[in-house]
């Protein structure tokens, strides 16, 4: 079951599948005498926000990760994560930082928004940012930055500011690209849709309605995700106002 959810879930569910078999696996293999860690500690979200504010390269890679688990452990600690002023150092790693930096900042962020801290991520100016990671990050992050987009896509001033910011051209590149990102990116689209038909145009204008119907055609998740916005579109195209003839 584990495996099957790790190929076919969604993005937060696959880490977690992923590091539950390495945990199975390792659990199977003879067990080796345990690694000293004297003085080892959990280390506090203040400390991982220091870390990925002020860290080198690998501590900043580190702590967004870490911060992203525990973002996924419920509201209170995205709370404090807010609290400790997370949001601008993820964002900034997540613009500047290496690949890896900028994959975990964007997973860390869609976990935020996953859990009703939209408005901060939005209010922090973290728009244009999973916009252009979504676009043209490496493929974990572009699936990180899909579902944040997603998420902000129930707020309506963040989605049009999506809108403004290119991110429905981007998300139907990610539709086009049939990798596990497409199921998502679909997903936020249909959020997007939901605001009426001003963003069901901007969909089909920018090519949105061939690329889901070629995904609808693949099967599974990934095609119900693409019908689901495709109805949508098509309940705004029998719903506009009529021109009146001249």
């Amino acid at each position: 079951a584990l495996t099957e959810l790790s190929s076919t879930g969604d993005k937060t569910a696959k880490k977690y599948a992923e590091k539950a078999l390495v945990k199975l696996s390792s659990a199977t293999a003879p067990a080796a005498a345990p690694a000293a860690a004297p003085g080892k500690k959990k280390l506090s979200i203040e400390e991982l926000v220091a870390r990925v504010r002020d860290g080198d390269t690998a501590k900043k890679v580190a702590a967004a990760e870490k911060l992203g688990d525990r973002a996924a452990d419920g509201a209170e600690a995205c709370a404090a994560i807010v609290q400790a002023g997370g949001i601008g150092p993820l964002i900034d790693l997540a613009r500047n930082g290496s690949g890896m930096g900028k994959q975990w900042a964007a997973y860390a962020l869609s976990e935020l928004s996953a859990r009703g801290f939209s408005s901060n991520i939005f209010e922090a100016g973290g728009i244009g940012l999973p916009v252009e990671l979504a676009r043209s990050g490496g493929e974990d992050a572009r699936e990180w930055a899909a579902q944040a987009l997603g998420y902000l896509a129930h707020l309506a001033d963040a989605s049009k500011a999506i809108k403004e910011a290119g991110g429905v051209g981007a998300l139907i590149e990610l539709v086009r690209s049939g990798t596990a990102g497409a199921q998502i990116a679909a997903w936020a689209l249909g959020n997007l849709a939901g605001h009426g038909l001003a963003y069901c145009t901007a969909i089909r204008q920018a090519g949105g309605e061939q690329a889901l119907t070629e995904l609808s055609s693949s099967g599974g998740k990934k095609a119900k995700c693409a019908l689901d916005v495709l109805a949508k579109l098509k309940q705004s195209s029998a719903t506009a106002p009529t021109a009146t003839p001249a």
